[in-house]
């Protein structure tokens, strides 16, 4: 009997439970972080081509996933090199002196059956202010191939630029960001 139990107990804590935490690496090929801003009477769209994501998700129990992200400033992206330049100097992120737009996330909130609210701390040009992602889970599909799941996301929210002391161009440049983030991740 006891060998019994021994057994059950150890196939019991081999087995993983949905409530465990699955480190995922973010596949920055197939990811994406973008935004865009008005400019006079049209918008202009941007994206981070550098970033680093640290991903724990725990799908069976969403408040128990963190994220955090780390987005090189000198990798902003509008296609006008000039523009591109001017954004990564002191009227804009000052990459210099803050060359990283971080992300960690505080919690995770399901708002249905695969949506949820990512609410977490944005640190841009060295002030930090809380935000919230709208998020979807999109899917995940075992690759066969290689015997690793792939997950799909994706997350949009808006800031208020001023906010986080990015001030340069007033009546020029749209006070609020779009930001939308397409992320696909490898799982085991």
């Amino acid at each position: 009997m006891k060998k019994f139990l021994f057994l059950a107990a150890a196939l019991f804590l081999a087995v993983p439970t949905s409530a465990q935490a699955e480190k995922l690496k973010v596949d920055t090929v197939h990811s994406g972080i973008s935004f865009k801003v008005r400019h006079f009477f049209s918008k202009v769209h941007g994206k981070f081509g550098e970033f680093k994501v640290k991903f724990n998700f725990n799908k069976g129990n969403i408040e128990k996933s963190r994220v955090t992200a780390r987005i090189a400033v000198t990798s902003v992206d509008t296609n006008n090199k000039k523009r591109d330049g001017h954004l990564q100097g002191d009227d804009f992120f000052n990459a210099p002196r803050y060359p990283f737009i971080i992300f960690k996330s505080t919690s995770f909130k399901k708002t249905g059956e695969k949506t949820m609210d990512i609410i977490g701390n944005l640190t841009i040009r060295g002030v930090t202010k809380s935000v919230t992602l709208k998020a979807t889970f999109n899917g995940s599909m075992v690759d066969k191939k290689k015997g690793r799941t792939i997950y799909g996301f994706s997350a949009t929210t808006n800031i208020n630029r001023h906010d986080f002391k990015v001030s340069y161009g007033r009546g020029v440049v749209g006070d609020q960001i779009t930001i939308n983030l397409d992320i696909a991740a490898i799982g085991k």
